[in-house]
């Protein structure tokens, strides 16, 4: 039995150990591709599920806006018309056309995995020029990956003229 000195006695000791590595490290790069892969994937669908959610949001933000819009343009020949007076029958045609404008435009654009329709809501009146009138409209949007709801809301206020 030979006893080797030196660098030859190195080298020989290095070339065993990178071969034993070699041989335990056969499934790593598949583990790190699982693992790498995993966590990308899962990213691009929460940036999918979150530019869903956003459109989502500014189409409900677009639809109020065309309600008050509607509501302010067209009333019956200029008239003020009270959204609360339930005597007046220009009342039920004035909330019903804004309510009309309001879904259309909704089930035109919104991108939707539930059934629910939005919600909307006439909260003011144009009595006066000085009023507001209020369109609030609330969806609840079902997400695409998650099992989870969130209700995206808008507000739209125009005034009275």
């Amino acid at each position: 039995m030979t006893v080797l000195t030196g660098h030859k006695t190195m080298a020989r000791i290095l070339k065993i150990l990178s071969e034993r590595k070699k041989e335990n490290q056969k499934g790593a790069s598949a583990v790190e591709f699982a693992i790498i892969a995993l966590v990308f994937i899962t990213l691009i669908f929460a940036i999918i599920e979150f530019g869903l959610m956003v459109y989502n949001k500014q189409i409900i933000t677009n639809s109020a806006r065309e309600g008050a819009r509607y509501g302010i343009v067209f009333r019956p020949e200029g008239q003020r018309i009270p959204i609360t007076d339930t005597t007046n029958p220009d009342t039920g045609q004035f909330t019903k056309g804004i309510n009309t404008v309001v879904l259309n435009y909704c089930e035109n654009l919104l991108i939707s995995f539930g059934s629910s329709e939005p919600e909307i809501n006439i909260n003011s009146a144009c009595e006066f020029s000085e009023d507001y009138l209020i369109v609030e409209v609330s969806y609840d949007y079902d997400f695409l990956f998650i099992p989870m709801t969130t209700q995206l809301s808008s507000i739209a206020r125009m005034r009275c003229e």
